[in-house]
């Protein structure tokens, strides 16, 4: 039996559906209604068809299909010449906590994920029924996936949109300078933030299950809020800081740095805690427990915590055949990656540490100056692909490889991307890295569904996209 879903968009900018209110923008809320339509298509194997009741009486018609896809029904040729296309113009005024339209004869299109809906306010002309799936992507598919779009997001603002893998979610700065969080399955929207004052850089993610929270440095502060908000219009939680501060995450917790000043890090709640770092450390990265790791160019790194400024030290596990102290370069997601010199002179030992412990996760022989140039470091977010440099390591099998030429960029499930002599590359948690096809689009997260996200540009609109698997691999 297939579910009829009503959807009536009134005249105060509101979105009715059934008992429920959405009060906010609108397109957001199509988006969710649709993404939810289709998901609950999808876990039930039945077919749903979303009917969108406009103002001037017409009905936009959308299927939502059992295998997740939002659809426009056929059209009879003959029925859609004698349509009279609507202008798009977009005429919105924002005030409050409301998205109202202009006038009466104001009409604007609501961008809706893998739809656009037009929505009209007293225009006596026939409305155009334009219902339309995401254009194809407009790049090459990495291997693995095709060009098909399961779903899209636009448009995103300067700042290129921030995966968090394992919550699911996708944060980006949107043009109007709110920051909006989507589910990384449906792209359907989870929560979006009042305006913020001028954000100056991409958010960033910390802390843990509930306490996991979204920070966006603005002009002359820090605007902190939960990941599990809900909600069109999340006010922050705003901190003063500098001007030239900068918010640090890789993968745990979040450090506040500025030079000439302590570094700080920065909790869930939104509060500041300063760190008493040691002579000659240098900060690398805050855990999800508010500590953080400190290293000096040589020897064994701290632990620092805030709480009561006192500082743990690890003194790491030596990998064999290294010769000397270890010499730490970057923490990322908890693990530390050390150089360790060798009898060799020619030869050093890049080593992966728990930056808790110390314990080796996996290390490799490389030729010493493999580490002058530093070893850029992704880690898989459950630590099971590391890459540091020219060194990959997969610590389910235990095995780690040097491969020269190869510089790491970022890690999803299952890959790490970067760059080998230069050209883009991948590496699937086996065997060697390979090219990318030229011009092809770089996954920077793969959802819980196998889809691979990337960023697509249609004209001068820039997407997140959603790539549906290769069916034929």
């Amino acid at each position: 039996m297939t579910r009829i879903v009503d959807v009536h968009l009134n005249a105060d900018g509101t979105i009715k559906r059934g008992d429920d209110l959405f009060d906010g923008p609108p397109d957001t809320a199509l988006r969710q209604i649709l993404a939810e339509a289709a998901q609950q298509a999808a876990e039930s194997g039945e077919d749903a068809i979303v009917r969108a009741h406009r103002l001037d009486g017409q009905v936009s018609v959308i299927n939502a299909l059992r295998d997740g896809a939002l659809r426009r029904p056929s059209v009879d040729p003959a029925a859609a010449a004698r349509r009279v296309p609507v202008a798009s113009r977009v005429s919105w005024w924002k005030r409050r906590s409301r998205v109202k339209l202009i006038g009466a004869t104001t009409v604007g299109i609501v961008a809706v994920g893998t739809v656009a809906v037009f929505v009209q306010g007293g225009s006596t002309s026939p409305a155009a029924d334009s219902v339309a799936a995401p254009a194809s992507l407009s790049r090459i598919a990495p291997d693995g996936w095709t060009t098909q779009v399961a779903w899209d997001v636009s448009p995103v603002g300067e700042f290129a949109p921030v995966p968090v893998p394992d919550q699911d979610r996708i944060l980006f700065v949107t043009p109007e300078g709110t920051v909006r969080s989507v589910n990384a399955n449906t792209g359907a929207t989870l929560w979006e933030s009042q305006p913020l004052d001028a954000p100056s850089a991409p958010p960033v993610a910390g802390g843990s299950a509930d306490e996991a929270f979204v920070a966006v440095k603005t002009r002359s502060s820090v605007s902190v809020l939960a990941l599990a908000s809900s909600g069109t219009h999340v006010a922050p939680t705003k901190l003063p800081v500098s001007a030239t501060a900068t918010l640090i995450s890789n993968g745990e917790g979040v450090l506040v740095a500025d030079q000439g000043r302590p570094a700080s890090i920065l909790t869930p709640a939104g509060e500041l805690l300063p760190l008493a770092v040691p002579a000659g450390h240098a900060v690398y990265e805050v855990l999800e427990d508010d500590t953080a790791v400190a290293a000096p160019a040589e020897g064994p790194w701290s632990i620092l915590s805030p709480a009561d400024g006192q500082a743990g030290v690890v003194a790491p596990a030596a990998p064999a055949d290294a010769v000397g102290p270890a010499h730490a370069v970057s923490s990322v997601r908890g693990v530390v990656v050390a150089w360790w010199n060798t009898a060799d002179p020619q030869s050093r030992i890049v080593a992966f540490h728990d930056a808790r412990t110390g314990a080796i996760l996996s290390s490799a022989s490389v030729p010493a100056t493999a580490t002058d140039d530093g070893l850029p470091t992704v880690v898989s977010e459950d630590r099971t692909l590391l890459s540091a440099g020219p060194v990959l390591a997969n610590t389910d099998t235990g095995e780690s490889t040097y491969t020269e030429g190869w510089k790491p960029s970022n890690a999803t499930s299952g890959h790490i991307f970067g760059s080998l002599g230069g050209l883009r590359a991948g590496w699937a948690a086996q065997g060697a890295p390979t090219p990318l096809a030229d011009g092809a689009a770089v996954p920077w997260l793969i959802s819980d569904t196998g889809a691979a996200v990337v960023l697509d540009q249609l004209g001068t609109t820039t997407r997140i996209a959603a790539l549906r698997t290769d069916p034929s691999l």
